[in-house]
């Protein structure tokens, strides 16, 4: 938008949206919504990175690290995000109970806002770095002439980061910048977000693996591919007892993988916010454990590289959590410090 905005043919203001060609009338609101959006960054790829599930697992175990001001705060900066967002808490008793709830959802909702022209924003869910498999079975080759995309997770969660500890701007902005930090710090741990393998038939990668096709899972129609796979890995392996609700579900995942993977003795000391370190970390996992001559094109993965995946999902869960309790923590404790 650039001054006066466009009129239609009855004379009524028209918004452009930024990431869509696609008129619509505007409103004061969304006027004022598309501009905070625009003041957090714009703007496919058509991924998720861990399920609701894995998603809610990550935000409850970085609950259990925050201090009790830090979830005052971040509650009250969630519930200030626009109405238009249509980011609510699910069914909930009780203060403390509601506001993990809406904490938990604001992990999910940018899933849950894709396609959406004023919300949603698919480059930045995941970085690409590029790489190819050795020859006779050596180590991955790194492929430096393909470069990730400018605005990425690494980039996005950076810019982010800083909004959430900055108390001069408003409530609503920075209410969303949690929210997407809540879910991108998720994505970050899925390693087919941070890789592109190339290959012969993918010049320009696999896109985190959409493009490796498995088989056909029983009672669908259609194949599903290696990055779905990881992103249910959670779901699939533990399936909800049906006399157990879905919070209380997400509580005793996120409390098992706590036990079985505790947060490292000195983490406290190691930097909140080294994302592309993370990234890279997450791009490493990738080469060196997620193809293997045993996993086909076309056919389900064989047990062995099942039993293996979720070995390494669930401490790549945890570890997100771990880090985003610190990051938060960091940020609106410091922020909090600077207002008084």
């Amino acid at each position: 938008m650039n001054g006066t905005a466009p009129l239609d043919g009855n004379g009524a203001a028209v918004y452009q949206s930024p990431l869509c060609g696609q008129p619509r009338h505007r409103s004061r609101r969304s006027a004022k919504v598309a501009g905070l959006l625009l003041a957090l960054a714009a703007g496919g790829y058509p991924l998720r990175a861990w399920d609701d599930l894995g998603h809610k697992v990550v935000a409850k175990i970085a609950w259990d690290q925050l201090s009790e001001p830090t979830r005052q705060e971040a509650v009250r900066l969630l519930e200030a995000v626009p109405e238009e967002a249509e980011l609510k808490a699910p069914s909930c008793r009780g203060p403390e109970r509601c506001g993990q709830a809406l904490w938990e959802q604001a992990a999910i909702w940018p899933d849950l806002a894709r396609g959406n022209p004023v919300f949603d924003r698919p480059s930045w869910h995941y970085i690409n770095f590029f790489w190819e498999s050795g020859a006779a079975g050596g180590p991955p080759v790194a492929r430096p002439d393909l470069k990730p995309a400018p605005e990425n997770v690494v980039e996005a969660l950076g810019r982010l980061a800083a909004l959430l500890g900055d108390r001069s701007r408003p409530d609503r902005e920075r209410g969303l910048a949690l929210a997407w930090i809540l879910h991108l710090v998720g994505d970050l741990h899925q390693p087919l977000h941070t890789s592109a393998r190339v290959t012969s038939s993918e010049p320009k990668g696999d896109r985190g693996g959409n493009d490796f096709l498995l088989g056909v899972p029983p009672g669908e129609s259609r194949p599903s591919n290696l990055h779905f796979f990881w992103d249910s890995l959670l779901t699939q392996q533990n399936p909800k007892p049906w006399w157990l609700g879905a919070s209380r579900f997400v509580d005793r995942l996120a409390r098992e993988l706590e036990r079985a993977h505790p947060r490292q003795a000195g983490a406290s000391g190691q930097p909140v916010e080294a994302f592309e370190e993370w990234a890279e970390a997450s791009a490493e996992i990738a080469k060196r454990e997620l193809y293997p001559p045993e996993l086909l094109r076309n056919q389900a993965p064989p047990a062995t590289y099942q039993k293996r995946a979720l070995a390494l999902a669930r401490p790549a869960i945890a570890l997100a959590g771990y880090r985003l309790g610190a990051l938060v923590e960091a940020r609106l404790a410091s922020a909090t410090q600077t207002a008084k």
